[in-house]
């Protein structure tokens, strides 16, 4: 039967194990299967942003770009101009998300909780603001203003370039005063 089906076409064991427990355990109801396709098409933009951090060159300059992609595709709704709650046009997901919406919710909490510091460190920051892929076009989605964010990586910028000239200027006076050989060597 299913097995030897399974057996004939090299395919794992494990396979075939998921396939005759169908037999033990029966099939999954039409709810059960409308949850595992939300829950599949939700862990889909951590899969996307996985593999982004794992290919080749990628930078810290990535770091903001996902989270925000992440938390707009968790935000299924939002409160337009007149505070009523309509459906995030941002959102991939809104449309397809019927069942597991605590489950979106708690999960866009989590990584707000873990991830929204990172909207605040400079390194990151200045790392999407250099990428040129990204440049100043994730401010508008990050909550911030963009002049207020120029101005804090321009004043990081002038402080990170003055303790290197200082740093410079005190390494070449260390350098222009040698010791002046005494009368007794």
């Amino acid at each position: 039967g299913l097995e030897k089906t399974c057996l004939a076409r090299e395919e794992p064991p494990t396979l075939c194990s998921c396939l005759n427990a169908v037999k033990k355990h029966g099939s999954l109801t039409a709810f059960q299967l409308v949850v595992l396709r939300e829950m599949v098409a939700i862990l889909k933009p951590f899969v996307t942003a996985s593999n982004h951090f794992q290919a080749d060159f990628e930078t810290i300059g990535n770091v903001i770009p996902a989270y925000i992609g992440l938390r707009n595709n968790l935000t299924l709704t939002i409160k337009n101009r007149n505070g009523i709650e309509v459906v995030n046009p941002a959102s991939q997901l809104a449309s397809i998300v019927k069942k597991t919406k605590d489950f979106v919710q708690a999960l866009r909490e989590s990584l707000e909780r873990r991830f929204s510091p990172v909207l605040c460190d400079v390194n990151y920051v200045l790392g999407t603001i250099f990428d040129p892929r990204f440049k100043k076009g994730w401010i508008k989605f990050s909550g911030y203003s963009e002049a207020s964010v120029m101005e804090a990586v321009r004043a990081e910028i002038k402080m990170r370039y003055q303790v290197l000239r200082k740093s410079m200027d005190d390494q070449a006076v260390h350098n222009l005063v040698q010791p002046v050989p005494s009368a007794n060597n």
